[in-house]
């Protein structure tokens, strides 16, 4: 799965009466929580987590003008993420590679 088929499991679906919200909840928790295990597992390569960080701000900035279910299913899975992202953002903080400057110019 990538990024356009985990929007489409976020987005309402036009004309369709029946969103699903439920299976699509559970096909994108499934997807999310294999990349946020990758996230996890590779987080000490810059690259990496300038890339999972950019395809995550994605998937938040489509929700923006959506509808609640999208964004509670979203949220379901992230909110997992956060406590990781505090403890990474201190640990590139406190480092003065260049990569530090990297993540935060994504």
């Amino acid at each position: 799965m990538d990024s356009l088929q985990a929007a489409l499991l976020l987005l309402p679906w036009q004309s369709v009466s029946q969103q699903e919200w439920e299976t699509r909840a559970q096909l994108y928790d499934g997807y999310m929580k294999t990349l946020l295990e990758e996230f996890v597992q590779t987080s000490a390569n810059s690259n990496s987590v300038i890339l999972h960080l950019t395809f995550l701000n994605d998937q938040l900035e489509l929700l923006v003008t959506e509808n609640t279910n999208s964004k509670k299913i979203c949220w379901n899975v992230l909110k997992e993420l956060v406590p990781f992202l505090q403890k990474l953002s201190a640990t590139y903080l406190r480092q003065s590679s260049k990569w530090s400057i990297q993540l935060f110019a994504f």
